[in-house]
């Protein structure tokens, strides 16, 4: 083996070990925010969170997944604050002790149960076997929660690249009548959805 063969070797391996450990760290960090499958899960002092994270181009499988188990395929971390983040901070490590997480499967709608409280979303994570820490996202959103609520929507946040994977903008797009049929389909017409779209915050 030569040196050149040897050195990119190592350089996979290390890759590969950071990817791990990342992934990790977000299974060992908080997750909060957890999907309900039945309405029998919602405790009196939760409330069910709707939405969904979509990207364009779509991420195809033979491009960012080669590498990745199942459990991480077509997945984004949802990276929330549960205090108002630091002023015009826009992207936050995944690391960060103040950060909690929720998963959700891309280009679909969720469906999470969190306490009746509002939170702030400070970043987007789409683990790939592509790059080590994934892609990343920035995002700095107020969730607005009342005690009233059984189910809110906070509608669609959909992420643009360029032809070279780097990120050029971000959409909010309001499918409250959509998501209202998904939810009715999954879970009847016994709760009452309020629409409460994210709000940029300085």
């Amino acid at each position: 083996m030569n040196k050149l063969a040897k050195k990119d070797g190592i350089l996979l391996l290390l890759s590969v070990t950071l990817m791990v450990f990342t992934l990790a760290c977000i299974n060992l960090g908080t997750i909060s925010k957890k999907t309900i499958n039945n309405l029998k899960e919602l405790k009196d002092d939760e409330v069910i969170i709707i939405g969904k994270i979509t990207m364009e181009p779509k991420i195809g499988f033979s491009e960012y997944h080669r590498g990745l188990s199942d459990k991480y395929r077509f997945t984004a971390y949802i990276r929330t604050y549960k205090e108002r983040p630091p002023k015009n901070k826009v992207l936050h490590n995944m690391l960060d002790d103040n950060v909690h997480y929720f998963s959700v499967a891309l280009e679909k709608t969720f469906f999470l149960k969190s306490d009746k409280s509002s939170f702030y979303i400070v970043g987007v994570t789409v683990p790939t076997g592509k790059d080590v820490l994934g892609l990343q996202y920035p995002a700095r959103f107020k969730v607005q929660i009342k005690k009233s609520d059984k189910a809110v929507y906070i509608g669609r946040l959909h992420y643009q690249e360029d032809e070279f994977g780097s990120f050029v903008g971000m959409k909010l797009i309001d499918e409250f009548d959509k998501a209202r049929k998904d939810f009715k389909k999954k879970f009847g017409r016994s709760v009452k959805i309020r629409k409460a779209l994210v709000k940029p915050v300085l």
